[in-house]
């Protein structure tokens, strides 16, 4: 037993880092917190556990809520996220992925949460989910037909097949229903490049393509709100202008025209006005009426005033 008197130890040279060195205890910093490496009570048969980095729960992201219509991609994702975490037991890969259903889901698969088999949990509850709402293969290639391009570009489209197919279809099949779907003046020229190329290359020689044929009304719509919106309009106005100033010198015209005509009436009426006067001074003269005037006994009508 060491006394106050006794002389400090020395460490050789080649063990004096070595005793630097605080002892490890039983924690491991994860995101600048200390965590406890507890060690699980299993039975010997799931020994695979203890394999597991006890921390795995904590660094796993959190998956979304399970998509009823794309039950394959959602597994495809959980099964990416445990990798990542490094849960590759069939007894982890199993709870987790029953803690991650919502009640809705759960109830689905309940029966095998309750009584997991003895292997192949997570198998289990995949097929399970996979029956229930995954596609028959009979479901995908019978939406082949009635799947359209529309908008969407080819590489885009292209990949849509192949999620809804899977490898279920052949390659030369999916081709032709991809160049179904492309315009005809662009597929003539795909045909001559599909055997040089893979199909997914041509789907991109297809994106870059009618890229280069469609026009570009976005760059003059943009174009138009600045300097060029300002000259439209002042163009515009200057037409309005002048059509303001030819529609007033056709009125003014209309008008002098009409004058012109109401000119020529009075002096027609002016020419006929001494023969009218002198008519009507002879009826008063006479005070006969113009039919009995011309027609005497023979008239068949008189005209007030008349003497007859």
């Amino acid at each position: 037993m060491a006394t106050p008197d006794s002389p400090t130890p020395t460490w050789p040279a080649e063990n004096q880092e070595e005793a630097r060195v605080p002892p490890v205890d039983n924690t491991t910093e994860i995101n600048s917190m200390m965590v406890p490496y507890p060690v699980p009570d299993v039975a010997a048969g799931d020994l695979d556990v203890i394999r597991e980095p006890t921390w795995s729960a904590m660094v796993l992201p959190k998956l979304r809520p399970f998509n009823k219509d794309y039950a394959n991609v959602w597994f495809i994702q959980a099964e990416a996220s445990m990798n990542l975490a490094r849960i590759t037991s069939d007894t982890m890969k199993f709870y987790y992925i029953m803690s991650e259903l919502d009640p809705e889901m759960f109830f689905l698969v309940e029966d095998i949460a309750e009584t997991p088999p003895a292997t192949d949990k997570y198998p289990a509850i995949k097929k399970r989910l996979l029956q229930l709402f995954g596609q028959s293969t009979e479901s995908k290639v019978r939406q082949l037909s009635t799947c359209r391009r529309g908008d969407e570009k080819p590489s885009h489209f292209l990949q849509r097949l192949k999620s809804l197919v899977g490898r279920n279809i052949s390659d030369a099949l999916l081709r032709v229903i991809f160049l179904e779907q492309i315009p005809d003046t662009l597929r003539d020229i795909l045909l001559v490049r599909e055997e040089d190329i893979d199909l997914f290359e041509l789907a991109l020689l297809a994106d870059k393509m009618i890229e280069l044929e469609a026009p570009v009304p976005t760059v003059s719509r943009s174009k138009t709100t600045g300097e060029d919106m300002t000259t439209m309009c002042q163009a515009l106005s200057h037409q309005i202008t002048e059509l303001a100033n030819q529609l007033k010198e056709l009125k003014i015209e209309c008008s002098r025209q009409h004058g012109r005509q109401q000119r020529q009436r009075s002096k027609s009426r002016n020419k006929r006005s001494p023969a009218r006067r002198r008519s009507q001074s002879r009826e008063r003269n006479t005070g006969l009426c113009y039919y009995h005037r011309r027609f005497g006994a023979q008239a068949y009508r008189c005209a007030v005033p008349c003497t007859w």
